[in-house]
């Protein structure tokens, strides 16, 4: 099996220059990171770095992200057996370069430092903290219940921490935080990889359902998603199994 590599967006790495078409910070912030958890499942296609590439927790968080508003909203797909680097991503995003409890003195950190922080926080108050999570109970495209593999119960959902920076206040969260919706498929007219046709499941590919809840709750934008698979209006979207522009996604 060939070495997980460091996933890109359309064309290039994701870097401070993929954003600069966007012209004012981002409110509401969508992340689906290409997580390594590092297993080896048997068979050729068991295992995220047998369907795209993967990138380490480290790299995750060193990710630069686009600029975003001082009042801001996260919500980052996780998965189960990484839910401590999720939380790690969570604490580490949106800080300033020079936040000493995140970047320039991690190494030296003492224990009061350390008692300080947790009780007021971190010195450039940017970061995200976390205030739930939603469940996506998946279906296929027949509306059944998702049944894919798994090793000590088989899958049927996919969990996000819902995260906020600064004094964010919602539009509407008159909704409950689990929802059910069918997994995306490619249709006729859809820009289709190599290897897959029309009807295929696109894997990790998120339902239309999820970014509906996320503009109901967070009315206004401007909106970003970091390794989306899909164009949407009003949303800045990067990622590396985005279709090329024009292609009618």
């Amino acid at each position: 099996m060939p070495a997980p590599r460091l996933i890109q967006p359309h064309g290039s790495l994701i870097t401070s220059a993929t954003y600069a078409s966007i012209r004012e910070p981002i409110r509401v912030l969508s992340a689906d990171p290409p997580w390594q958890p590092g297993d080896n499942l048997p068979g050729n296609g068991r295992g995220a770095s047998k369907k795209y590439l993967t990138m380490p927790t480290r790299e995750i968080c060193a990710l630069p992200l686009p600029p975003l508003h001082k009042d801001a909203i996260l919500f980052l797909w996780r998965i189960s057996c990484m839910v401590p680097d999720a939380m790690e991503v969570v604490d580490t995003w949106g800080h300033e370069r020079w936040c000493p409890k995140h970047f320039t003195q991690r190494d030296v950190q003492t224990h009061g430092d350390m008692r300080m922080w947790a009780d007021k926080g971190c010195p450039c108050k940017k970061g995200f903290t976390t205030k739930t999570d939603w469940c996506w109970n998946k279906l296929t495209k027949h509306g059944k219940p998702w049944f894919a593999m798994g090793r000590y119960s088989r899958a049927s959902k996919e969990i996000l921490i819902v995260a906020t920076r600064g004094k964010f206040t919602v539009d509407d969260n008159n909704f409950r935080d689990a929802f059910s919706a069918k997994v995306p498929w490619y249709e006729e007219g859809d820009q289709i990889p190599e290897g897959h046709e029309v009807g295929d499941y696109i894997h990790s590919a998120k339902p239309p359902e999820f970014y509906e809840l996320v503009e109901k709750l967070a009315g206004g934008g401007p909106y970003a998603e970091l390794f989306g698979r899909r164009r949407r209006a009003g949303w800045f979207v990067a990622g590396n199994d985005l279709p090329a522009a024009g292609s009618g996604q």
